[in-house]
C-alpha cells in the first residue's frame, strides 16, 4: 500500500503540475494521499509493537469503515452518473468518514480505564 499510494499520489499530482488536472487526477491524489496515510500509520505502530484493547478495536472500526467506504465509492462511481464524478468519488469518504470518526471516539471512551 506504500508504494500503491505513493504511486497514486504522484501520478496525480504530476499531471496537476503538467497541466492536465480533472476530476481523476485529483481523485487519484487523494485516494493515495489516504492509503499512503494509513500503510505509514499501520507500518510505524507495527514496528513499535502493535496495538491493544480500545485503541486495537477503535482502528478495526476505522480500517472496516474504510473497506465499506470503497465499496459505496465503487458502486457510486459505476451506477450514479446522474451526479458530478467528483461527487461519486469524494462523497461516500465525506459523508461517511465523520461517522467513523465518532464511533472510534466513542469506544475508546467506552473502554478506557
Amino acid at each position: 500500500m506504500l508504494l500503491l499510494g505513493a504511486g497514486m499520489a504522484a501520478v496525480g499530482l504530476v499531471a496537476s503540475v503538467a497541466g492536465d488536472a480533472d476530476d481523476r487526477t485529483r481523485i487519484l491524489t487523494v485516494f493515495g494521499a489516504i492509503g499512503l496515510g494509513f500503510a505509514s500509520v499501520d507500518l510505524w505502530t507495527s514496528a513499535r509493537g502493535g496495538v491493544e484493547g480500545a485503541w486495537r478495536i477503535a482502528r478495526h472500526i476505522g480500517r472496516m469503515g474504510g473497506a465499506y467506504i470503497a465499496t459505496i465509492t465503487a458502486v457510486a462511481a459505476v451506477n450514479l452518473e446522474m451526479l458530478p464524478e467528483l461527487l461519486r468519488w469524494l462523497g461516500p469518504t465525506a459523508a461517511i468518514s465523520p461517522l467513523l470518526a465518532w464511533f472510534s471516539a466513542r469506544t475508546l471512551r467506552r473502554r478506557s480505564p
